[in-house]
């Protein structure tokens, strides 16, 4: 699987949960002008990751799909 986002940085919080600062970005076909023209959109974000959690990229990829910056 290709990952459409980047983690950018980790840190772990006094409670033991995790920080994931990362960016994510998409592509969509958008009319301008009468043509249809990729645009780009890009977000750079953190989420809180509970310490219980194995898997960060699979958590964070799942939380994008949630939020609608991956189609699944």
């Amino acid at each position: 699987m290709i990952k459409p986002f980047t983690i950018l940085k980790t840190t772990t919080e006094v409670d033991g949960t995790i920080n994931v600062f990362f960016n994510v970005s998409k592509t969509q076909l958008e009319e301008y002008d009468g043509e249809l023209r990729p645009i780009t959109y890009s977000l750079d974000g953190v989420i809180n990751v509970p310490s219980t959690i194995e898997d960060i990229d699979k958590y964070l990829y799942q939380h994008l799909i949630e939020t609608g910056w991956i189609d699944a």
